[in-house]
């Protein structure tokens, strides 16, 4: 073999690695930062990193806000999650094909204040997993609050405010949300209250947790209150967020090779 084939060989053996290492961050990228208040991290595999407004978001991340500290996620599929302060929430799986409409997102939150939101993938390819129950998505705006601990058991708060929803119990039971404005309450010894008509009652705990989650919303989004949204600097500066971050994201073509379960 000549001297000048085996650099060319080397060469090329790198330029596979490294196209292989490309092609597996692509696949590990699930979204961004859409909005950020105080102190947000993003921790995985024992590191943490700080967030902020167009950061990058993995799968199997732990998302974790302190006191007074808000985040809102943005996926490829347009997926948006509002995250309260004092949240933990893990990116536990996200499969998505822009070709063929088909994938699989799987959130697991432990605890705090959320609003979920449906993207553009089949409402049934959604579940989120938290300690008292499995939410199963039917293409829905949803409200949730985690409250309590392992040793003390947990209190599991669900808000409906658009479609519909199912919740599954570790005993099997199945509660189903259909009527906008109701709400379950459910915790990890099993009792459960509900549907119950939320009257607009406004949780607040220590370290400014507040339920249901205000600030943060899209263009479109109703409110809490069931109202348009008009903070339009924010929807500004998400709009830019979208343009010059998940543009980018949402340029590379995901194939069968490069989706991970």
């Amino acid at each position: 073999m000549s001297n000048v084939i085996r650099p060319l060989l080397f060469l090329s053996a790198i330029v596979a690695i490294v196209a292989v290492a490309a092609t597996n961050a692509v696949a590990d990228k699930i979204g961004v930062a859409a909005a950020v208040v105080n102190q947000v991290q993003g921790v995985s595999g024992g590191n943490s990193r700080p967030l902020s407004v167009g950061s990058d978001v993995f799968v199997h991340e732990h998302i974790r806000t302190s006191d007074a500290s808000t985040a809102q996620l943005l996926f490829l599929d347009k997926t948006s999650v509002s995250i309260g302060p004092r949240a933990d929430l893990v990116l536990d799986s996200f499969v998505y094909n822009p070709n063929r409409g088909t994938g699989r997102v799987v959130l697991n939150a432990v605890q705090g204040a959320f609003r979920f939101i449906t993207g553009s993938q089949n409402p049934r390819d959604y579940t989120i997993r938290t300690p008292v129950a499995a939410i199963g998505i039917r293409g829905t705006i949803l409200d949730f609050l985690i409250t309590g601990n392992a040793a003390t058991g947990y209190k599991l708060t669900v808000r409906l405010v658009e479609c519909c929803a199912v919740m599954t119990l570790p005993s099997g039971q199945v509660l189903n949300l259909t009527i906008p404005g109701t709400a379950f309450v459910v915790t990890s010894d099993g009792g459960v209250t509900g549907p119950i008509q939320w009257d607009g009652t406004i949780i607040n705990a220590a370290g400014g947790l507040q339920f249901p989650l205000f600030g943060w919303y899209f263009e479109g989004e109703p409110g809490p209150d069931g109202l348009p949204s008009f903070h339009t600097g924010d929807i500004d500066q998400l709009n830019a967020v979208i343009a010059g971050q998940l543009k980018t994201i949402l340029s590379v073509t995901i194939t069968d090779s490069n989706i991970r379960h």
